[in-house]
């Protein structure tokens, strides 16, 4: 499927460059608390924030919100707020045990399993120009990160595993979006996701993750 306008890669790019800053800003988060901490406190104002942008335009139009909370909590998006909450958590354990460039460059392995979710799940193919962009990506980030593959351990499967859920939860969100329009979907995700999340971070205590955080290595 072509991309038509600039508008979405864009987007994309702006998307990238801002994951790039969190994660540097996770890494020292992560020797003061947990990871389930932190993700869940993170989702937690995030999903308060889009709550509190559209309720006012949803109340205006008369949305009912019975239908919607029942929706929010219909599979579909309970697989996909699944997929991304677990990604997250994963992701900060697995950055709490290796260097920051390290997990940069594995993170970035999201964009190979996004290629393989679309042709296997919507069908769309993997063109030149498109597998071209993604080696590019990713030699791009190897030679500026320039990661030490030497110190491999358990946290890199933790990163890639979050890669993959990352690609899973973005593929649901496409599926999802399909017929109903974008901010009744994040109205929905926000809906399920902000009580849970305050569940948690109420309940979760603030300490390092693991050893290796408190250490900060790098």
């Amino acid at each position: 499927m072509a991309i038509r306008g600039t508008a979405g890669p864009a987007w994309i790019i702006l998307e990238i460059a801002l994951f790039r800053i969190s994660t540097a800003y996770s890494k020292t988060l992560l020797t003061s608390m947990s990871a389930l901490s932190m993700n869940a406190w993170r989702y937690l104002w995030l999903f308060l924030l889009l709550l509190i942008l559209y309720l006012p335009f949803f109340l205006l139009a008369s949305v009912n919100f019975a239908h919607e909370l029942k929706r929010a909590y219909s599979l579909p998006y309970v697989w996909r707020e699944g997929c991304a909450f677990s990604s997250g958590l994963l992701g900060l354990i697995g950055l709490s045990l290796m260097p920051l460039s390290l997990a940069t460059a594995l993170f970035f392995s999201r964009a190979i399993f996004m290629a393989i979710y679309g042709l296997a799940v919507f069908g769309e193919r993997l063109t030149w120009p498109i597998a071209g962009a993604i080696a590019t990506g990713i030699a791009g980030v190897m030679i500026a990160t320039r990661p030490d593959f030497g110190q491999i351990n358990f946290g890199v499967l933790l990163v890639l595993a979050s890669a993959g859920l990352s690609a899973l939860s973005s593929g649901a969100l496409k599926t999802l979006s399909t017929d109903v329009s974008s901010g009744r979907v994040l109205l929905r995700i926000s809906l399920l996701m902000a009580p849970i999340c305050g569940i948690f971070a109420a309940t979760e205590q603030h300490q390092p993750t693991s050893e290796a955080a408190s250490k900060r290595i790098e």
